[in-house]
């Protein structure tokens, strides 16, 4: 099974989708992070955020379309 009928449902009745986000939406997120973080003097913070971004975007480069959050 392929697509949207391939997600396998978890014995709460989630579905495992409810663990990953789409990895442009969260790109998106973890930069608008990062100008909240530097516009409020936070750069420790905003550099944290930074790697994980950096991290994102390798995964973008290599196909990922999902961030799991587990």
């Amino acid at each position: 099974m392929y697509g949207a009928s391939a997600v396998i449902m978890d014995t709460k009745g989630d579905t495992n989708m409810d663990y990953v986000l789409p990895i442009n939406d969260y790109s998106i997120d973890l930069q608008k992070e990062i100008d909240d973080a530097e516009w409020l003097g936070e750069f420790d913070r905003a550099d944290n955020v930074k790697r994980e971004l950096d991290d994102v975007k390798r995964m973008i480069n290599n196909g990922e379309l999902y961030y799991p959050m587990f």
